[in-house]
């Protein structure tokens, strides 16, 4: 009897660990951490999407009325001379999500408004079109004053999770010279700009 038990003992529990075969083995429970950790994870990884996501066409506002540091300013000969600038501010609205910070120099002639002024720039970035990244745009613009609005254009490298793209574009600053700049461009990937050089060449090529 006591041999009978155990037979039945063993094949119930070889039903309960193997099921009807191989295939239909239980999975293991995981406790609440572990499940939050693993969808943490996964919300993660799609939050990054991919870069195909956020490349090509952009546009979004910044707000740079905050001067963190005046730079030097001069008015030697009728013109206004502005040197190292600091501007930073969030962007406001569009397809960018994050902060800027702009190194401003800039010549203006104070009887006209006219001038020029050019710098640098780093974008830090949150979000761009939605997707969650880490990282932003270091890269250099110029443009051209008139009376208060400043317009032109700029291009920059991408860092951290953008390190293999391009930002370009160009900016104003609007019909009241507010400081709130809008910019519109594109952002390209590294691989599909080499794709269009490679063009140039060939049309090169051909117009030989």
């Amino acid at each position: 009897m006591k041999y009978r038990i155990f037979i039945f003992s063993l094949v119930g529990t070889a039903l309960i660990l193997f099921g009807c075969g191989k295939d239909e083995l239980v999975s293991p429970q995981l406790t609440q951490s572990e499940e939050e950790a693993v969808l943490a994870k996964k919300g993660d990884k799609d939050d990054n999407g991919d870069k195909d996501d956020i490349k090509g066409p952009f546009k979004s506002t910044v707000d740079l009325n905050a001067i963190t540091n005046p730079g030097q300013v001069e008015q030697i000969g009728g013109k206004l001379k502005i040197r190292g600038q600091v501007r930073e501010g969030p962007f406001t609205a569009g397809d960018l999500e994050g902060t800027a910070n702009v190194v401003f120099d800039a010549e203006i002639d104070q009887a006209t408004g006219a001038g020029s002024g050019r710098g640098t720039f780093t974008f830090k970035v949150t979000k761009v079109k939605g997707q969650v990244v880490r990282g932003g745009w270091k890269g250099k613009f110029k443009g051209q004053i008139s009376g208060p609005v400043f317009s032109g254009n700029f291009n920059g490298r991408g860092r951290g999770d953008l390190e293999d793209t391009t930002i370009k574009g160009s900016f104003t600053d609007g019909p009241s010279g507010d400081n709130f700049f809008k910019a519109t461009g594109r952002i390209v990937k590294d691989d599909d700009r080499d794709d269009d050089k490679d063009d140039d060449k060939d049309d090169d090529k051909d117009d030989d």
